[in-house]
């Protein structure tokens, strides 16, 4: 019986050599490449080429503040108001992005624009950052922050925007443009 039990240990050894393999690991790696894009919606009828701040006072003097956006030239389409924002900032990216204004052309003298995230952020002097409590100046040539870190592809923030005129033109009769663009960075 000894000489069985060991027959039966030495071909259980055999076979274990036998089934023994060579094993080599390959790393698997699963990558969302980093993509920086975001968008821009407006408010109402307003859109990129239809975005005016007429002076709606009844003075027609070349100042007013706190100028809501209309999508006519004539101030009676309005895209903005306490509850509708103005822009609409979208992250469409893969990444958390931070998201900043700049005006790429000089402002007609007596005029300037202001940002914040709420109707209530409105002030004749803005005196923080674009948040729901204080307002922000847009000057010309200097990027101002609109968004921060902004979640990739579900992050959006609303934009409420005014224009505040100062002798606007002299108060004469007439219209200038400046361009108002955004741009997306990695958080």
């Amino acid at each position: 019986m000894k000489w069985k039990n060991i027959s039966i240990v030495a071909m259980f050894l055999l076979l274990a050599a036998m089934v023994t393999a060579d094993v080599e690991q390959t790393t698997v790696t699963f990558v969302i490449p980093t993509d920086i894009d975001h968008s821009v919606s407006y408010g109402g009828a307003c859109s990129s080429a239809n975005f005016y701040f007429v002076e709606s006072d009844g003075n027609k003097d070349g100042t007013q503040a706190q100028i809501n956006v209309t999508s006519d030239d004539a101030g009676t389409l309005p895209c903005q108001n306490e509850t509708t924002s103005g822009l609409i900032l979208s992250n469409l990216g893969s990444v958390n992005v931070d998201i900043v204004a700049n005006v790429t052309a000089a402002y007609p003298a007596g005029s300037n624009l202001k940002a914040a995230t709420a109707d209530a952020g409105f002030e004749v002097e803005c005196t923080g950052t674009v948040d729901a409590a204080t307002c922000a100046d847009i000057p010309f040539g200097v990027p101002v922050a609109l968004a921060s870190a902004l979640t990739a592809q579900t992050g959006t923030e609303e934009i409420w925007i005014w224009a505040n005129m100062t002798n606007f033109n002299a108060g004469v009769a007439g219209q200038n443009t400046a361009t108002l663009e955004t741009t997306a960075t990695q958080s």
